[in-house]
């Protein structure tokens, strides 16, 4: 499973997309975070988990915050590859350019943790078996007919596995509506 498709078409890549967390702020919804390397890393402490306490167990759409510079930086996971951890970001180079593609192994020192927020943007889901759900903002999962599918234009629709169906930054506040 992979957002970078997603993120790439909300945000291409060398796009302008400002500060770091202030780009993370269009993607994803969690609480404000300062400026500072000490802010970020509180906001982990008080909203977040811990790299320690995370053990490797990060979840794409997870907003890394990490030890990088004078400030830290944050980023959110699109993909994950074994160990290492894809990133959408934007500012890495100090250019406030978005990019979707930088690698960091899960258990890089530089991490202090994650923050999971909720995604702000519409994504369809594919299942194995075909079918594709419509997933809002608001936690709503539409289930999609085929026909249905098509009268929106048949948009890109990620193929998950049934194991990661369920498991993506909304998996609580999930309601299933059959949309025809």
């Amino acid at each position: 499973m992979t957002l970078q498709p997603i993120f790439n078409a909300l945000y291409p890549e060398n796009s302008k997309g400002g500060q770091c967390i202030v780009f993370a702020h269009k993607l994803l919804k969690f609480p404000p975070i300062g400026d500072t390397i000490q802010s970020k890393t509180a906001n982990v402490y008080y909203h977040g988990i811990t790299a320690k306490n995370l053990n490797g167990d990060f979840k794409i759409g997870d907003l890394v915050i990490m030890k990088a510079g004078k400030t830290g930086h944050g980023a959110i996971v699109n993909a994950i590859w074994g160990d290492d951890l894809q990133f959408t970001e934007s500012n890495i180079f100090g250019d406030e350019r978005i990019h979707h593609g930088r690698i960091l192994n899960k258990f890089s020192s530089l991490i202090v943790g994650v923050i999971r927020g909720i995604y702000k943007f519409t994504m369809f889901l594919r299942r194995a078996d075909g079918q594709i759900s419509l997933l809002t903002p608001e936690g709503k999962r539409y289930v999609l007919s085929a026909t249905a599918w098509q009268k929106l234009g048949s948009p890109y629709a990620m193929t998950v596995t049934d194991k990661d169906y369920n498991n993506y930054v909304q998996s609580g506040i999930i309601q299933d509506i059959i949309f025809g």
